[in-house]
This record gives structure tokens, C-alpha cells and sequence, in this order.
């Protein structure tokens, strides 16, 4: 119910000046209201969020856990199945040392991923050792003819610095399109090269250029034709620009 703040007569919701008394402070009584109102809204809207931040906070931290949890869980079951197999089918433990060695790699990598997705460094350094030791595990079970440090982990390292290369050089590129595709296949054909000449370092032959020679005399023309084409798109966008076409 609404009255005249002047006279005290009942008045209608939507009036703003009372019929009697011509007072004209019912007005600002009624926008002093309303700007409560939207203050008081305003408010518990900015309060609701607020709490709808805080609680997917914890809900993302809660899923991540659960996640780890549940590979935790299936990599050891697998690690003692395997085992079990191995044991009454052998006598001995053979081959599940290598699933052991897996599941323990697969381990790291998504304890890196659970706790340190947001640590880039970490998360990167971690994966490449974990998948280090997995390769000189396999060397040192296998026959040990020292395999992993002269082509596994260079191999490996190669992989790593492609990727690493590709990411830091996508994130610099102020247009993205086209070049994208030009970019990784100048990289690939980079990594190829590499490839072959530590391959032939380590088979003891001469290095010779070979197979990645094709690689490279096929990958960098069609690199520079993808680049050719996503910048002259981009000058011919500027020209319709500038004419109003």
C-alpha cells in the first residue's frame, strides 16, 4: 500500500504526485525505491555468481581427482592381472614387466595432467622424462644394445621440440588460417631431415640425404603456396576495404 509522504492520503501504485495535496515528493519516494530495488538485484545477482564461481572451482578440482583416482585404480589393476597371467603361464615373470613399466608411465602422465595442467614447464619436462625412462627401460630389458641413447631419446627430443616449435610459433601469429598448415609442414620437413641424419649416425653408415630430400623439395613449395595464398587472400580482403567492395 502507498500514501502521500505530505498528507497521508492512500495512493494508487503508479501515481507519483497525491490529487489533494499536489505533493511531489512521492516521486522520488517511488525512484528512491526502484534504485533500491536494482541495487538490491544488481547485488544478489553479482553475489550469485560469485558463489557459482566458487562452487566449479571446487566441482573441477573434485572431477580431476575422481579421474585420477580411476586410472590409478585401473592401471594397478592391470599391473597385478597381468602379473597373475605372466606368473601361471610362464612360471616366471617375462613380458609383464614391460606392461608394469607402461602402467607406470601412464601413471606419471596423467598424475601431470591431474595436478599440473596449468603448468606448462612441468608438465612438459615431466612427460619427456617419464617417456625417457620408459625408453632405456625397454632398451635395458630388452638386449641392452644401448639403442635408447643413441636414437630413442633423440628421436624422442625431436618429437618434442616439433611440437614445442609448432605451439610457440602458432601463438605468435597474429592471423591464423592457412599459414598454420604451411607452418607445421615446413617443421615436419625440418624434423625429417633430422630424423634421417641421426638414423644414419646411428646405423654406422655415411650421412646421406635421401628419402627426406623428397620430403623437403615436396613440403616446402607447397608450404610457400599455402602462404602465398592465405597473405594474398588477406591483401585482397584490404583492397575491398579500401575500394567499398
Amino acid at each position: 500500500m502507498k500514501y502521500c509522504t505530505n498528507c497521508g492520503v492512500e495512493l494508487d501504485p503508479s501515481m507519483d504526485s497525491c490529487p489533494l495535496c499536489h505533493d511531489l515528493s512521492n516521486k522520488k519516494s517511488s525512484l528512491a525505491e526502484s534504485q533500491e530495488t536494482n541495487t538490491s538485484f544488481t547485488s544478489s545477482h553479482g553475489k550469485k555468481e560469485k558463489e557459482n564461481q566458487v562452487k566449479t572451482t571446487p566441482e573441477k578440482q573434485l572431477n580431476r581427482k575422481l579421474f585420477w583416482e580411476l586410472t590409478v585404480i585401473v592401471l594397478l589393476s592391470a599391473t597385478i592381472i597381468t602379473f597373475l597371467i605372466d606368473l601361471l603361464t610362464s612360471q616366471h615373470i617375462s613380458w609383464s614387466k614391460y606392461t608394469a613399466i607402461i602402467c607406470f608411465v601412464l601413471f606419471i602422465n596423467s598424475s601431470l595432467l591431474s595436478f599440473f595442467r596449468h603448468q606448462s614447464l612441468t608438465l612438459t619436462l615431466g612427460s619427456f622424462a617419464s617417456l625417457s625412462f620408459l625408453i632405456l627401460a625397454i632398451d635395458y630389458l630388452g638386449n641392452a644394445t644401448g639403442w635408447s641413447f643413441k636414437a630413442g631419446i633423440p628421436l624422442l627430443l625431436l618429437l618434442y621440440l616439433f611440437f614445442l616449435c609448432s605451439i610457440l610459433f602458432i601463438k605468435k601469429l597474429k592471423e591464423k588460417g592457412i599459414n598454420i598448415i604451411a607452418l607445421i609442414l615446413s617443421l615436419a620437413s625440418i624434423i625429417c631431415m633430422a630424423v634421417e641424419i641421426l638414423l644414419d649416425y646411428y646405423s654406422g653408415q655415411k650421412i646421406t640425404m635421401g628419402w627426406s630430400i623428397y620430403v623437403i623439395s615436396s613440403g616446402i613449395p607447397i608450404s610457400g603456396i599455402l602462404l602465398f595464398v592465405h597473405y594474398r587472400m588477406k591483401k585482397g580482403r584490404e583492397l575491398k576495404r579500401l575500394f567499398h567492395l
